[in-house]
């Protein structure tokens, strides 16, 4: 109990000290003078009585307080466990139910038993048959390389980064400072435009690189089954690409050649046009094989009697366009599998594969959002039921608290009680000429505490 609450109702009784007792001593000897109580007398005289009832009364107060104090921990203690039942361990479950009913219709709508689900594993399951078969036909597994994703855990586009890829990128970047300034200078265009311009340039070589590369595995290593028309129909377009990047690599030769002599002078692009114009009109009177082998032959710079460093330079980035080619038609041919109908169904396979996987690492990432909101949810009132639990046994505690307390206060009026009455008796006993009454003494005093606690 609070220690107001005592100090209201005990208060005599826990101030009590043995000087306190020279009352009770003093009204032991007056009540011997007039031979009170009784020499025969077997029960408390008058005023030992009226000590009994005051104690009694203090104490009947304190145990009216105490109930109170006691009720009211206990009305406190029923209304937090059911808020704590209602409001959260309640809520706990019916959050368990709803995050189950949302992680069943999440798996109807977008995970394994959705219809997209289904019908990308039907797919999956369907390609594999078929690259199966195209294994079996081929009796060995494709062999690919530099094929893999480098970022194996993203979605897409990002899939589509491969080593590969990557690899022609960096080709296709080093063709922007080797072309650039003969675009910019031939054709007059801006700088950004120019760089434009040759990264296309780049780009176009790795592509016809890639389609060479590719046409000349298939060519090599391929099918000994396929038809005649087929063999004859890939070997003419790898004639017609690789000619196709010859001409292209010329021309830039040629260009480079002609900005080398318009660096010098005031001629322009349009004098460069003219002169190749010319050079057309007068293409007919000379033998036309004849005119391409002086052509090709005045590329090589040790076949002109000129010592100008310009034509080795000129040279020297032809050999450079022809090595991006060189490297993207290489990288082409062993990026690929020599049989096209089992590197097919492989890629086709891989790709069904792909999508069913970034399907479920969706559906893994958007189950484990689900989750995460609601353990929040149940970890905030799970915590919160877990503060009124606490709460609860602190009243219960100081519960038990006031009651163990309640028996030393009450041993403490006792105990003050004995001390008046023995102090009154003990005055009567020193002054009295008669017989002392037969319950003065440890005698008397023992049913003393039952007698106290007996309710008025």
């Amino acid at each position: 109990m609070d220690a107001s609450v005592v100090d209201e109702v005990l208060t005599p009784f826990t101030t009590f000290s043995a000087r306190d007792t020279l009352t009770d001593y003093n009204q032991g000897k007056a009540d011997a003078q007039r031979e009170m109580p009784d020499s025969a007398q077997a029960t408390f005289s008058a005023y030992e009585l009226l000590r009994i009832s005051e104690a009694r009364t203090s104490l009947n107060r304190y145990i009216r307080r105490l109930r109170e104090v006691t009720d009211r921990i206990d009305s406190t203690v029923v209304e937090r466990e059911l808020e704590r039942q209602t409001e959260y361990i309640g809520r706990i479950d019916s959050l368990g139910r709803e995050k189950a009913a949302s992680l069943a219709m999440m798996k109807q709508v977008k995970g394994p038993a959705s219809r997209d689900w289904s019908r990308r594993e039907a797919v999956v399951t369907e390609r594999q048959r078929t690259y199966q078969e195209e294994e079996f036909r081929a009796g060995r597994t494709p062999q690919l390389s530099l094929h893999e994703s480098v970022f194996r855990k993203s979605g897409m586009p990002w899939k589509l980064v491969t080593p590969y890829v990557t690899a022609l990128f960096i080709l296709a970047l080093f063709e922007i400072p080797i072309n650039e300034l003969a675009v910019r200078l031939a054709f007059e265009f801006s700088e950004f435009m120019s760089y434009v311009v040759a990264l296309f340039i780049g780009i176009s070589f790795v592509l016809l690189a890639h389609f060479t590369g590719l046409q000349l595995r298939h060519a090599i290593g391929g099918p000994t089954k396929e038809s005649v028309w087929r063999k004859a129909l890939r070997l003419l377009s790898i004639t017609a690409v690789i000619s196709l990047a010859a001409i292209m690599i010329y021309v830039l030769f040629q260009m480079r050649g002609q900005v080398a002599g318009l660096v010098g002078n005031t001629a322009t692009a349009k004098d460069f046009v003219r002169s190749v114009a010319s050079a057309a009109v007068a293409a007919p009177q000379v033998s036309f094989w004849r005119a391409v082998l002086k052509g090709l032959l005045a590329i090589l710079p040790w076949t002109s009697d000129s010592t100008d460093n310009v034509r080795y330079a000129q040279f020297g980035f032809l050999m450079l366009n022809v090595m991006v080619f060189g490297s993207g038609v290489v990288l082409s041919f062993y990026r690929h599998d020599s049989d096209p109908s089992l590197e097919r169904a492989w890629q086709r396979m891989h790709s069904a594969e792909q999508e069913l996987f970034s399907l479920q690492v969706l559906y893994d990432n958007e189950v484990a959002d689900l989750e995460h909101r609601f353990t929040q949810r149940i970890i905030s009132r799970q915590n919160r039921a877990d503060l009124i639990k606490a709460e609860i046994e602190r009243l219960n505690q100081e519960k038990q608290r006031l009651l163990r307390q309640a028996d030393s206060d009450m041993r403490v009026v006792l105990d003050v009680l004995i001390q008046q009455i023995s102090a009154y008796q003990q005055g009567n006993t020193e002054s009295r000429r008669s017989r002392i009454p037969p319950y003065f003494g440890h005698s008397g005093l023992l049913h003393l505490g039952e007698t106290l606690l007996i309710q008025s």
